[in-house]
């Protein structure tokens, strides 16, 4: 405001004013009669920059402590949904097991918890199975990020990453926080690629000790931008249909979606027949196309409805 008021001071100005006038109708000659009142001219909104998603979204959960008009992972929902194999949950559950004894409690009392309720919990064994010396690749919103030093003075990082199943605190020291600090900025979206592995399985003095009785860590290999991932990792898409399901709607529908897509990437589409188990599978050379926000959630819907199914060809 030209006045130096805010948005607030100017709703008050207006509210007393109309208060006043109120009182002053009511006491005039004409009493309520509104052809007689004065009309207080409503305060113009103040002309501000409009907010971008990021902001916005962070707003709100500011506010009431949810995202509310949307999820800020949206516009990756495909490469977090598609591409990741871990969740900001499940890396987030490891922290609190990384210590064998903590392991073992874990895994006593969630296996009598899972007893208790029909809800799959992950266990600690599940989880090392699973992920021990595998490429765990986590894809999210960076939330928070801290730049620090050590009593030594040697810099290092902390930070959180969020995805739809939580948020997950990590911190990158050494030779990782030198080639990767600088990219996991506040309100960025990237894609971790680390390894869990027995702590100091990085060091050549390293002796690997059993699994029961290891501690172990999650070590941060890579990092890359969730909006170049497409492009690195993906290399076609499979989308298979079930023969008693094509009709003309359905090809129609599905000519229409990949022609609206078009891109970089192969399609392959495989006809199945149920009745005699067969495949035909067919590669579509003049069609290549590009996975979309939109493309994706259209996707996701005519699997619901039993329509197709799909998955994703990775580059090596």
């Amino acid at each position: 405001d030209d006045n130096g008021l805010s948005g607030l001071d100017l709703l008050m100005n207006y509210g007393n004013k109309w208060q006043a006038d109120t009182v002053n109708n009511a006491n005039s000659l004409f009493g309520d009669d509104l052809e007689f009142a004065v009309e207080i001219k409503h305060p113009d909104l103040p002309q501000v920059a409009r907010w971008d998603t990021i902001e916005r979204l962070n707003k709100e959960k500011d506010l009431i402590g949810i995202y509310l008009s949307a999820h800020p992972l949206d516009e990756y929902e495909f490469e977090v949904r598609e591409l990741c194999n871990t969740s900001a949950h499940d890396l987030a559950l490891f922290e609190m097991w990384r210590k064998p004894e903590e392991r073992a409690e874990a895994e006593k009392n969630l296996k009598i918890e899972q007893l208790e309720s029909d809800e799959k919990l992950l266990l600690p064994s599940e989880f090392l199975a699973a992920h021990k010396n595998q490429s765990c690749l986590l894809g999210g919103l960076i939330t928070e990020a801290e730049q620090l030093r050590s009593q030594k003075g040697n810099a290092y990082g902390r930070y959180t990453i969020e995805d739809y199943t939580g948020s997950y605190k990590f911190a990158l020291f050494g030779n990782a926080y030198a080639q990767f600090g600088h990219m996991l900025v506040k309100d960025t979206y990237a894609l971790v690629n680390g390894v869990v592995q027995q702590r100091g399985a990085s060091s050549k003095w390293f002796r690997e000790a059993k699994d029961e009785e290891a501690e172990f860590e999650f070590m941060v290999q890579s990092v890359t931008m969730l909006s170049e991932v497409q492009d690195k990792r993906v290399e076609g898409l499979n989308i298979r249909l079930q023969l008693d399901t094509i009709n003309r709607e359905t090809i129609d529908e599905l000519s229409d979606a990949i022609k609206a897509n078009k891109g970089n990437e192969r399609l392959h589409v495989s006809i199945y027949n149920p009745l005699n188990r067969q495949h035909v599978a067919l590669t579509s050379r003049s069609n290549a196309i590009r996975i979309t926000p939109k493309f994706y959630k259209w996707l996701c819907n005519k699997r619901l409805e039993g329509m197709l199914d799909f998955n994703v060809v990775t580059k090596e």
